[in-house]
């Protein structure tokens, strides 16, 4: 049910919506905000049109920008923007050193399994040409055959996770980059 707002924006109201939008509701959202958004979270205090004029006084003051989005108006909170915009870039750029050190001990993990494999296979080989008896070449084969393939297993377990790590990585990347674009709005960056 709709309920009209029938009293006068007051001034402690005017400035309590305003410190919330500035200090507590912005910054949550990176900056970026719509009218319907505040307008939800103000609906019991003061009505839609008390919020635009409230919003829009933001606007004359240069805090805040304004553009109109599939029927609603997003509110740009510039200088909030910006900061989340750089706090993200921060982060890409630590993720990226991250990235970078991750596909070097990837390559080097690699590495390391196949030696690992090609030495198993050297272990394993030339058994026939033994003067061991053959319990005794089955007993070593057996010991040597565990020890690689426990060897090969921790290697492989290694590399995998380090392969997750990356991809977990990658896509924190890409959703930081989708919000760096949104975070500059004026210049995609």
């Amino acid at each position: 049910m709709l309920r009209l707002k029938t009293h006068k924006l007051s001034k402690e109201d005017k400035k309590y919506i305003q410190d919330q939008l500035l200090n507590k509701i912005a910054p949550a959202h990176d900056g970026l905000i719509s009218l319907n958004g505040v307008q939800r979270l103000f609906s019991d205090l003061v009505s839609r049109t008390d919020i635009e004029t409230i919003l829009q006084e933001l606007v004359k003051n240069n805090l805040v920008r304004s553009h109109d989005v599939q029927g609603d108006t997003i509110y740009v909170f510039t200088q909030i923007a910006r900061d989340a915009g750089q706090s993200y870039l921060r982060k890409l750029d630590e993720l990226d050193r991250n990235t970078k050190y991750l596909t070097t001990a990837i390559a080097a993990a690699e590495e390391e399994l196949q030696a690992a494999v090609n030495a198993s296979k050297l272990w394993q080989d030339g058994w026939e040409n033994s003067q061991l008896d053959a319990t005794s070449k089955a007993s070593i084969q057996s010991y040597v055959t565990r020890e690689w393939q426990a060897r090969t297993t921790q290697l492989q377990d290694s590399l995998t996770s380090k392969k997750v790590a990356l991809d977990a990585i990658q896509n924190e990347m890409k959703g930081l980059q989708q919000k760096v674009q949104t975070s500059f709005p004026e210049s995609g960056q």
